[in-house]
């Protein structure tokens, strides 16, 4: 791309009141990379002033701000920006603000912030060989806050939520079974929104991780997912996705028994769906047709991408493998 901006050079704001932060950000941005559209505010009512002009394909912002916290910023931020990236800078959080922002937020990133690895996250998303990939199709996959998850396997997780003494093996398998369930417990286990991130890809260390507790209030007060809507005729989803549960009961009687990589590759196959499944519900669930023609083209990297914005490990994103499914052209996404 070179070291010029141009008119689809990719734009991020960032909003924070600690003006070190800022200065700091924006002088190693300006000599490392150039070519990026950066916008700095120290107020969040600017920055929504400015968001009603004109969109960004990465938003920043810290959690704790006078006037507008970070997690109403992100949330209003939706209406004027709704296909951003959203990051939120956090010290110490309360378990109450940190619900409140899960739904708006696609990377919780700890402060004092490491500089490097904030402008490694932003070129992650941002920066790469997207070709397959197209700027609509990454907008619709970063527009999906809430992750869709089959009706049955939702359903099931709130009843075994709700009794009396939850089954931390029972909870490992539906998680496991469900590829937008593994991508939300990877993306929280390998974040700071509930303390010092670690890279977890073995669903029963990460329901050890969180907690029963955590577990209950994600899934019954964050809103974060929704039922899977697929548009119809799409009988190879439905049957992939079928067999992604039963693979992952297997797994999981097997998962002390797996070396690492081996679980890696195990939880990457798992959610190689993910984007492919997330793009046919976003039709879905406005009543469109979708092409799965189409989408099968860029099943590998929609999941890529669905999972880096999200922040997961990168040895997850990078096993991941394309989805084998086909159906009959209906209508082109891009």
């Amino acid at each position: 791309m070179g070291n010029e901006k141009s008119k689809n050079s990719p734009r991020i704001l960032m909003v924070d009141d600690e003006a070190d932060l800022i200065h700091g950000l924006r002088r190693i941005l300006r000599s490392s990379q150039p070519w990026l559209e950066v916008e700095y505010f120290t107020a969040a009512r600017d920055a929504l002033n400015r968001l009603m002009e004109t969109e960004f394909d990465v938003i920043i912002t810290d959690m704790r701000m006078p006037e507008i916290d970070g997690a109403e910023f992100l949330k209003r931020s939706i209406a004027y920006s709704p296909a951003s990236v959203r990051f939120v800078l956090s010290g110490q959080a309360d378990e109450r603000t940190i619900l409140r922002c899960l739904p708006y937020t696609h990377q919780h990133i700890a402060k004092p912030c490491d500089v490097a690895d904030l402008i490694q996250r932003i070129l992650a998303v941002v920066g790469g060989d997207k070709a397959n990939l197209s700027r609509h199709l990454r907008s619709q996959l970063s527009s999906m806050l809430r992750i869709p998850v089959q009706q049955s396997v939702l359903k099931r997780l709130n009843e075994e939520l709700s009794s009396a003494s939850p089954s931390p093996m029972v909870l490992s398998e539906l998680l496991a079974s469900d590829a937008g369930l593994s991508v939300k417990l990877l993306q929280l286990t390998n974040s700071s929104f509930f303390g010092h991130p670690e890279e977890i890809v073995s669903p029963a260390r990460a329901v050890a991780r969180l907690g029963v507790e955590v577990l209950r209030k994600i899934v019954r007060d964050a809103q974060v997912f929704e039922e899977l809507v697929l548009p119809s005729g799409h009988e190879d989803l439905n049957t992939m996705i079928e067999q992604t549960a039963v693979d992952a009961l297997f797994d999981s009687a097997l998962e002390e028994s797996l070396s690492q990589s081996e679980l890696i590759a195990k939880i990457a196959q798992r959610c190689s769906a993910i984007g492919i499944i997330s793009l046919a519900h976003w039709h879905g669930s406005r009543g469109s047709q979708v092409s799965l023609d189409d989408l099968q083209r860029v099943s590998k990297s929609s999941a890529e991408y669905f999972m880096t914005i999200l922040g997961l490990p990168a040895a997850v994103v990078a096993a991941v493998s394309p989805v084998n499914c086909s159906t009959e052209a209906v209508e082109d996404v891009a």
